[in-house]
C-alpha cells in the first residue's frame, strides 16, 4: 500500500476540485472524541488478523507523553479530518485518499519519534525498564514502540482497502461504496492505540 506523496498528488488534486461524489467526512462520520476517550472502542484482539503482541523492555504506562512538543491526539485528529474532507466518486479515488492518510500517519509517527528522542529524559520520567537496557539503547526501544503501533494501524488500513476492493467486485462505487463506511469508521477508531502510546497492550 505504500505510496509517495508525489505519486498521489495528481489524483488528490483532481479529487480536491471535485464537486460530485460521496462526502467522506459526512459518510464515514468519524468521531474525533474517540481518541480522547479513556478506553478504546476497538480492543487489541480486534486490531487485525495478526495483531502483534507487544513485548516491551519498559513499562509504557509510565511514559509522560504530555511532555512532547505536539499533542499526539490533536495531530492525528487534524490529519484524519483534513484527509476525509473530500468527495470521491470511484474506488480509485477512495484508495488514493486512504493511501494519503497512511503517508500522513507515518509522517506523524516519524515526527513523534524525533520529538521523543529529543525529549527522552522528560518523556521517560520514572519509566521502569524490565531488563538491563543501556541508556544509549533506551531511545531505540522508545522509537520501536512508536513504530510498532504505527505499523499495526497502517496494516489495518491495508486490510480495509482489500476488503473494500473485494466487496466492490462487479459493483458500482456510487451504488455500493457507502455501505463500507462502517468498516472505515471502525478502522479509524483503532487510531486510539497510536494516540494513546502510554496504554500497554496485552494481546
Amino acid at each position: 500500500m505504500k505510496q509517495k506523496k508525489s505519486e498521489l498528488a495528481p489524483i488528490l488534486e483532481s479529487i480536491d476540485q471535485a464537486t460530485y461524489g460521496f462526502d467522506l467526512k459526512c459518510g464515514i462520520n468519524w468521531d474525533q472524541k474517540v481518541l480522547l476517550e479513556r478506553f478504546p472502542r476497538e480492543s487489541p484482539n480486534h486490531m487485525g488478523r495478526n495483531w502483534t503482541a507487544e513485548v516491551s523492555t519498559f513499562d509504557v504506562s509510565n511514559l509522560n507523553m504530555f511532555n512532547l512538543a505536539k499533542d499526539v491526539k490533536t495531530s492525528l485528529t487534524g490529519i484524519v479530518y483534513k484527509t476525509l474532507s473530500r468527495k470521491v466518486s470511484s474506488f480509485e479515488q477512495y484508495k488514493a485518499v486512504i493511501q494519503h492518510l497512511a503517508v500522513l500517519v507515518e509522517e506523524c509517527s516519524l515526527n513523534i519519534i524525533l520529538d521523543l528522542v529529543n525529549n527522552s529524559d522528560a518523556v521517560l520520567g520514572q519509566v521502569t525498564w524490565k531488563s538491563s537496557v543501556s541508556a544509549e539503547d533506551r531511545t531505540f526501544h522508545l522509537a520501536s514502540h512508536v513504530k510498532l503501533r504505527t505499523n499495526e494501524f497502517l496494516r489495518e488500513l491495508s486490510f480495509h482497502l482489500a476488503l473494500v476492493e473485494d466487496s466492490l467486485a462487479g459493483k458500482s462505487w456510487m451504488d455500493y461504496g457507502h455501505r463500507l463506511f462502517a468498516n472505515a469508521k471502525s478502522t479509524l477508531d483503532r487510531l486510539w492505540w497510536f494516540a494513546n502510546l502510554s496504554v500497554p497492550i496485552n494481546a
